[in-house]
This record gives C-alpha cells, structure tokens and sequence, in this order.
C-alpha cells in the first residue's frame, strides 16, 4: 500500500545527516564495529542510531549475526538511492561554491572507480584546490577503460590509473608521471586451498587465476613480464578485469587471487589472507594527451 506523501515527509525529517552518514558506513562495512572506528563514534553510538532509524522509518535495516550485521534488501534500497542523492548535493554545493567565487577554468580528472575508501582522491583533490584555487577541479570515477577511451577523446584533461598501464599508454602517445608509489600485495580468499599454507611461495602460485585490476594493456607491460619471468608465472593465468567491482566479485567467489597496490585495507578482515611483493614497482600515475598540459 502507497504511504501517504506526507507521512513520509515527516519521516525524512526526523532523520539527521549523521544517522543518514552512519547508516552508509554500517552497509559498507557490514560491522557496526568497523563503522564506528571509521566514524571515531562507540559501537553504542552507532547501534542507537541505526535503531532510531529502525523506528522512525518503520523498517528493518540489519540482520545481526555472530560476526557483523548483514544488510537487509530494504536497507539497500535505501543505500543505493540515498548515496546517489548525497553525491548530486555534495556536487550541487561544490558548485555553487566555486560559482560564488568565480572560478573560471574547468579541469576534468578521470579516477579508477574503487569499491572502498576514497581518501587518497579526497587529499589530491584538497591539494589541488589549495595550489589552484581559480581552477574549477571535476572528477569522475570510471572503469579504465572507460578512462582511456574519454583522455583519448578528449573529454578528460588527465587521468589517474595504476602504473603498471604506463607502457601501454606511453605506446598509443600518451605522457605520463608516476604520482606514487604502493606496496603491492596478493590477496588469497579462504575458499582457495592455498589460505590453509603455513608458508607461501610465488611457486605455488603457478595453477592459479591471478585477477589485475586493469586493462588488457597491462599484458604487455614490461614489468608485468619481469615479474611472471622471475617467478615463474604462466602469463596465460592473468586475468585482467577493467571494473575494480567485477574483479572483487570474481575473486570472492574463489575463482582465483587478486593483485592489488594493498588498496583494499578490509580485504584481511573480510578472511582474507595477504603476501606483501614488497619489490614489485607499481603505484599511481597520472596520464594526459601529448598534445596538452595537464
């Protein structure tokens, strides 16, 4: 039955931003424990929140269980609908802002899109307005091969993607520059037989789907052939995967290991186990047409 438009006006009105901002954090970490570490808040705090918006909305938000608290199809809902509304008013405001003090040239960022913590894009993009404040800065997060195609188009004046895609950009006339450097880690899930080893070798990763977030580029990267060369490793059983959510889908469901630039700080948490590759070189780089400046 449809709810009266009033009633649920009221509703919406007795909810607070923080709630709202709390009730995001408690369906991505799917732990009140972990959320309220991230918001610097008690598990308490954060429990009343989400049970004052249990009964204001009249619904069932989470499932508790033994090891966390499990989204509801309700919760969800709400999750993907609200964080799209939040995005268009955090972007509505940032707007305004910049209009009301007359920026005058736009700068479009094309930024790999993560399934987890956006602070290292956050501090560039506060960097950037502090050291250009006359500069309008837009960022968007795509798959990479959606960066590609919209740098080599020109409707991006630079991206961001991982390094080991530098040889191939570089090829198709591309300028590049490493902005940092990661220590790169493999993730191995515990369906996969190799989380019960005491001690892992790269060896024993010779029958193994090894998933790159990246595009098929990488294939070709010189330092992607150095590594399988040192160690042994079929280039055959890399996979690459352009969508950082489809490679994090196909790897929780045990159908290989993942490479990572250890971006994903709550894989270890979610039983995941971790072997650093302290000497594989990787990082971010920035990438932009030849024919312009960044």
């Amino acid at each position: 039955m449809e709810l009266e438009k009033k009633r649920v006006l009221q509703m919406m009105r007795n909810l607070t931003l923080q709630q709202i901002y709390t009730f995001f954090r408690a369906v991505e970490y799917e732990n009140l424990t972990w959320a309220a570490r991230d918001l610097n808040l008690s598990q308490a705090a954060v429990s009343r929140m989400i049970a004052n918006m249990e009964n204001e909305l009249g619904l069932i938000l989470f499932v508790r269980k033994a090891r966390g608290t499990e989204p509801t199809p309700a919760a969800k809902i709400l999750y993907e609908n609200w964080r799209k509304a939040f995005r268009s008013m955090e972007g509505s405001y940032e707007a305004a802002y910049r209009a009301q003090l007359g920026y005058i040239k736009r700068f479009r960022f094309g930024v790999v899109s993560f399934e987890q913590e956006l602070t290292p894009h956050i501090a560039l993009a506060r960097w950037f307005e502090e050291k250009y404040p006359h500069i309008d800065l837009s960022i968007e997060y795509k798959t990479v091969d959606e960066l590609r195609e919209r740098l080599t188009g020109e409707k991006y004046e630079a991206i961001l993607v991982n390094t080991l895609e530098e040889d191939d950009l570089k090829a198709k006339g591309l300028c590049t520059r490493r902005i940092a450097r990661m220590p790169c880690c493999i993730y191995i899930h515990n369906t996969n037989p190799l989380y019960q080893k005491k001690e892992l070798h790269f060896s024993d990763f010779n029958q193994q789907n090894l998933i790159f977030v990246g595009s098929r580029g990488i294939g070709r990267s010189g330092a992607i052939k150095a590594f399988c060369r040192k160690y042994g490793l079929p280039e055959e059983k890399l996979y690459f995967e352009s969508d950082y959510k489809n490679a994090l889908i196909v790897f929780l469901r045990g159908r290989g290991v993942l490479f990572s630039e250890g971006l994903i700080h709550d894989l270890p948490e979610k039983s995941c186990r971790q072997l650093r590759v302290s000497e594989f070189d990787s990082g971010l780089s920035m990438v932009w047409n030849g024919d312009s400046t960044p």
